[in-house]
């Protein structure tokens, strides 16, 4: 039988399990395969184990199943160690407010990691239109 069928049926203490085995190398499964599945908890666990180097996983696989909080930290940590290619990839998932702000931190040149166009699919509708009309307004 094909473990990866068995996935979407298995029990929180199962997926743990196999989350374990996982992370030992023991069952050949992408670990992506499951994130669906697990609890916050879990989610939690492996993303500090990526975090710590001690999983063979990209940050970009576990981002859609962090939490907001998770989010903003990484956020928060992106911006102190000044890591652009990390900054990118976290774009979707913050929320407004924190869209807003670096778009102004980056219009102030408070930060140089990313540039506004890089930004402007996340903005909203209307700060895409004040933008729209500061622009008019100053030809």
């Amino acid at each position: 039988m094909n473990i990866k069928k068995l996935i979407p049926y298995l029990d929180n203490e199962s997926l743990s399990f196999l989350v374990e085995r996982i992370k030992e190398g023991n069952v050949n499964i992408d670990v992506k395969a499951i994130l669906p599945f697990l609890e916050q908890i879990q989610i939690t666990d492996l993303y500090q184990q990526i975090i710590d180097h001690k999983i063979d996983m990209e940050l970009k696989d576990i981002l859609p199943f962090l939490s907001q909080t998770q989010i903003n930290d990484l956020y928060q940590q992106i911006i102190n160690q000044k890591n652009d290619n990390k900054l990118e990839m976290i774009l979707p998932f913050l929320n407004d407010q924190t869209i807003d702000e670096l778009f102004n931190k980056v219009r102030n040149h408070e930060i140089a990691l990313i540039d506004e166009d890089t930004i402007l699919p996340f903005l909203s509708p209307e700060k895409i239109k004040s933008l729209f009309m500061e622009y008019i307004n100053n030809i």
